[in-house]
């Protein structure tokens, strides 16, 4: 008889989860949204890529991620200038966007914004099952901006 069992998830898998069952009822979206984030939630909890899978054949992953730290909302990051004297910037710090400015020729909205009206939604999932990277943003994305050229 031949028995699969399924690996134990690591330290940061398990963080992971955890982390998106803390804040998942912070995170701002309509009921699509919602969905969205949690088939992505699915997709980490069957573990983070190895090498064994194709597309992550250089990059181990699950074992290279030990930690993920803890999200606090009381932290501030200082809002940075600009690197090159008269561009954009558009900031966001700790995970959330601040006032868009205003870039002649494009339109600058929260991404939060549209996010509760569900108009971001298409956007949002993974591309296949190896997209961990597109999973973990589908499962935590809550600000950012959308740039409209």
């Amino acid at each position: 008889m031949n028995m699969r069992a399924a690996p134990q998830r690591t330290q940061a898998e398990t963080a992971l989860v955890a982390a998106f069952g803390e804040r998942v009822s912070d995170l701002p979206g309509d009921a699509a949204i919602a969905l969205k984030r949690d088939d992505a939630i699915e997709l980490i909890k069957t573990g983070l890529p190895t090498r064994h899978i194709e597309a992550w054949h250089y990059t181990d992953l699950r074992r290279l991620l030990t930690a993920v730290p803890d999200f606090d909302p009381a932290l501030h990051a200082k809002t940075q200038g600009p690197l090159i004297d008269g561009s954009v910037v558009l900031p966001v710090l700790n995970g959330v966007a601040g006032v868009g400015a205003r870039i002649d020729g494009a339109t600058v909205t929260r991404l939060a914004d549209m996010l509760i009206d569900g108009s971001f939604g298409p956007a949002l999932g993974a591309r296949d099952a190896a997209d961990t990277i597109g999973a973990v943003n589908t499962a935590f994305v809550a600000d950012g901006y959308f740039v409209d050229i």
